[in-house]
């Protein structure tokens, strides 16, 4: 497999093409690299797997190999681009069509790239809402038809500079998911340090220098659970210790974890574990 960097990218363009209505009932393989971008209208885009909604800016790269196919509505435009990632391969100049998966011969893929360096991944690339490739695609397409051969140097030039823009917006977007990681543990480290206090999402916000909604939203999106349900959840693990090891009552408990008192305390544990803590402390004897 190829191993591509940034600088290393100077694609050849073997095909471009826009249509309506595209809709594959079957699953096809490719030969070399296929690039799928929503002009207009909504579908959906099946690639392994997994099976996309398809509406306009959304843009997808299925390596060669990798099973897809494009199910457009009636009125759904796209244009579709067939390349590889460098000129390798330039001696196959005419399009080569893809083929329903059973008829795939993997012998026969004429570059398989290896993206890691850029950030994408080797199988698949889905962006959505990735509007600023339109323009390029458009310009795309009227030098591929223009002329009796297409001038693959604008062509390649034309690919490349959205291939720049496509490497750009993926690495923004891991950045982005890594902030809010790194913000989404420094919350969850000040729930450990201060959950036996009386805490809110307000006082958190305040202690890390956050607003309190930008906190709230950041967990759900990295933990998957809001402030408030992580404090609970933390709190709730804690308690369940203390009544394992035995030798303290309800109310400090309820203390200790901070929670308001004990009815509260039993009220909260019920409702994540089913069950009472008097019942639970039943059911360890």
């Amino acid at each position: 497999m190829l191993k591509i960097t940034e600088e290393a990218v100077n694609p050849f363009v073997r095909c471009v093409g826009r249509g309506t209505g595209l809709y594959q009932t079957a699953r096809y393989c490719a030969y070399d690299y296929r690039l799928v971008y929503i002009a207009d209208g909504c579908g959906e885009v099946v690639c392994g797997e997994e099976i996309c909604t398809a509406e306009v800016g959304d843009l997808f790269i299925f390596a060669p190999g990798t099973p897809f196919s494009v199910r457009c509505s009636p009125v759904q435009t796209c244009f579709v681009v067939n390349f590889d990632w460098t000129q390798n391969r330039a001696d196959v100049c005419s399009p080569v069509l893809s083929v329903e998966e059973e008829c795939f011969v993997a012998e026969n893929v004429l570059e398989k790239a290896e993206l890691s360096t850029l950030g994408c991944g080797s199988e698949a690339i889905v962006l959505k809402g990735f509007f600023e490739a339109e323009e390029l695609l458009r310009a795309l397409y009227k030098v591929y038809f223009t002329g009796v051969r297409p001038n693959q140097i604008q062509l390649s030039g034309l690919l490349k500079e959205l291939i720049g823009l496509l490497v750009d917006r993926v690495r923004c977007s891991q950045e982005k998911n890594q902030k809010s990681f790194l913000l989404a543990n420094r919350v969850m480290t000040y729930v450990q340090e201060n959950y036996e206090q009386k805490i809110t999402l307000e006082t958190a916000a305040a202690a890390l220098h956050y607003h309190p909604t930008y906190i709230n939203r950041t967990m759900k999106a990295a933990a998957g659970v809001s402030f408030h349900q992580y404090l609970i959840d933390y709190r709730l693990r804690q308690a369940l210790q203390l009544l394992e090891a035995k030798g303290m009552t309800m109310e400090e408990i309820a203390v200790k974890t901070g929670f308001s008192n004990s009815k509260h305390f039993s009220t909260c544990f019920k409702n994540h574990f089913g069950i009472s803590p008097s019942k639970y402390i039943l059911c360890q004897i």
